[in-house]
């Protein structure tokens, strides 16, 4: 029995070799798509979005958070309903630098405010610092509903940027 020539042998196996590097080789962003961020590890989901080297993260107390959270939104303060205001106003005492970032993505991508979420995951890059290793910090944190669909911070998560003339990274641990 001979084998078929090369051509038509290629040819059925051509489209499995390209839909083969197209699953391995997409971009970060659009790999993270299919992934559900609760689902992540901390560093895992601490990278999306960003280029930079993680070396480690800071996981933040939610429970301490949420208890600030529940004192401001029974003081009344408008901020808690909303995401971006919300991480600002937990941490905006912190975010010292030039520079600032407040990025928000939604589960469903349609959401809007007084309609029914998964999560939100808000990230602030907080940068400009004027030190020689420490040039800025980055806070991912993650919201859930609670039974009422209020914001709940279901994760959070904190680095600093180490920056040296031919490196930078997030780190939780100090800069050299």
């Amino acid at each position: 029995m001979r084998a078929a020539p090369l051509a038509l042998r290629m040819r059925h196996v051509l489209p499995v070799l390209l839909a083969l590097q197209a699953l391995l080789f997409l971009p970060p962003a659009a790999s993270a798509r299919f992934i559900d961020d609760l689902a992540l590890e901390g560093i895992f989901a601490f990278s999306i979005g960003t280029d930079i080297n993680i070396k480690s993260v800071d996981s933040l107390d939610a429970t301490a958070l949420n208890d600030s959270l529940r004192a401001a939104r029974d003081r009344g303060a408008s901020w808690t309903e909303d995401p971006l205001r919300t991480a600002l106003g937990l941490f905006g005492r912190d975010l010292t630098g030039a520079r600032r970032t407040v990025t928000a993505v939604y589960s469903p991508t349609e959401w809007e405010p007084g309609r029914p979420f998964n999560w939100i995951r808000v990230i602030v890059e907080d940068g400009g610092w004027l030190d020689d290793s420490v040039t800025g910090q980055r806070l991912a944190l993650w919201f859930v509903p609670d039974e009422e669909g209020r914001l709940v911070i279901h994760r959070a998560l904190r680095a600093q940027l180490c920056s040296r003339p031919c490196w930078r990274y997030y780190s939780a641990d100090p800069c050299p």
